[in-house]
């Protein structure tokens, strides 16, 4: 996926599967704490034609399927990383270089319970419970417009039934622990 500076950014293998301690149970990140990741078989990189130098963004998430956001932060989406939406935001990489600081991701958690915000949930593979939300995993995401939003399609089996699941991914993120991609 080509940025407005004309750079490709690719999802990419840049190290072997196991992640870095940011990523897992322990850590001080933001989306670590919400939904600690362990391993990861695939991250970002990227290519300066300018300057044929490539970096590597080592990302707790899997990638696949990168796709800019409609933000002043230039956000890269990553589909296809399972239990999560995850991101990065390519303003903050490009001041610090610093990976941990630049990426953040957030579970699919659908509101079950039509509070509006997410609470404690249930796992993909148990039962509902009323009172809770549903975490649900498998993901694919696409440009929104000019709201800055992108919009999730998930589809998920649950009880038997399969189901598709379309809204705009940013409100949702906000509510999530706090976690918001887009500022």
């Amino acid at each position: 996926m080509f940025d407005k500076q004309g750079r490709v950014w690719f999802a990419a293998a840049v190290r072997g599967t196991d992640n870095p301690a940011f990523c897992k149970k322990g850590s001080d990140h933001p989306s670590a704490k919400a939904f600690p990741l362990d391993i990861s078989g695939r991250q970002v990189s990227m290519l300066d034609p300018k300057t044929m130098k490539y970096s590597f963004i080592d990302t707790c998430f899997g990638t696949h399927h990168p796709q800019f956001g409609c933000d002043t932060d230039n956000t890269l989406w990553l589909s296809g990383t399972g239990p999560v939406a995850g991101w990065v935001n390519t303003k903050v990489w490009d001041e610090s270089a610093d990976a941990a600081k630049a990426q953040g991701w957030a579970p699919w958690v659908l509101d079950t319970n039509g509070n509006g915000k997410v609470d404690e949930y249930t796992e993909p593979d148990k039962p509902a419970e009323a009172g809770k939300d549903t975490r649900i995993a498998g993901s694919g995401l696409g440009g929104a417009g000019e709201d800055r939003g992108l919009a999730g399609s998930l589809c998920a089996r649950r009880q038997g039934r399969y189901a598709r699941y379309l809204r705009r991914v940013s409100p949702c993120l906000r509510a999530m622990h706090g976690i918001d991609p887009l500022g």
